[in-house]
């Protein structure tokens, strides 16, 4: 069997540079909803990667390019306005927030416990609720809690290795949701999130992660439950 791709059409330049593009976010909302970041501009299509208008200039996000811009970006699965990119940047602004589908940008780089790190970034996903984006960095995992606009570190302790992180997917198996971490030479981290009692936004608020078993093997559990 033999398959032909086509996506010629799709190879743009989006602001004419020659810097990476810094990520990508396509709406699970709208499908035909697609942000797109280069050189700290934001580019928006509406259908599907066809045609890019810009919608932000690199001054209303404070993220630029850089010789080694790894990057991602996320879309709400369940509001088309929330969009979230994170990159190394060539500024100290690592990443940026929207909740009005890309018209203004917040800078969620954050400090001290709650500062993103200039690294890699290397996969970013989301757990199906929305409240939730994990990044994986070549500086460890971090997770972002989207009420609070913060994000906070997973390498924490001798809880989990600072591991140079590459691809993240979250899957949910009935009403369990696993974040799964791949790494470069460090194997693959399964973080289990404990959704029993429906308050995973409760983390921002406990201002720790619980993380069992202690030490650590194998699965990880992350308990994002009060107490």
């Amino acid at each position: 069997n033999t398959s032909t791709a086509q996506t010629t059409a799709l190879e743009k330049n989006l602001n004419n540079t020659s810097n990476y593009i810094q990520g990508i976010a396509q709406s699970r909302v709208d499908a035909n909803l697609v942000f797109a970041m280069q050189g700290g501009t934001v580019f928006k299509s509406t259908d599907r990667g066809t045609n890019w208008t810009q919608i932000a200039a690199q001054a209303a996000t404070g993220m630029t390019a850089s010789s080694t811009n790894r990057g991602m970006g996320w879309a709400s699965p369940v509001d088309k306005n929330l969009v979230l990119f994170a990159s190394q940047s060539g500024s100290a602004v690592k990443t940026v927030f929207s909740k009005n589908g890309g018209t203004t940008w917040i800078n969620v780089t954050g400090s001290g416990a709650n500062l993103f790190p200039a690294a890699e970034v290397n996969g970013m996903a989301g757990n199906s609720k929305g409240t939730l984006v994990f990044a994986s960095t070549s500086m460890g995992p971090y997770v972002f809690v989207v009420n609070e606009e913060k994000w906070y570190p997973l390498a924490v302790g001798n809880d989990i290795p600072l591991f140079w992180g590459q691809i993240v997917h979250c899957v949910k198996y009935g009403n369990q949701e696993v974040v799964r971490f791949s790494t470069w030479g460090q194997g693959v981290w399964d973080f289990e999130l404990d959704m029993t009692t429906g308050v995973a936004e409760e983390i921002a608020a406990q201002e720790t992660l619980h993380i069992y078993p202690n030490p650590a093997s194998g699965t990880v559990n992350i308990n994002l439950n009060a107490g």
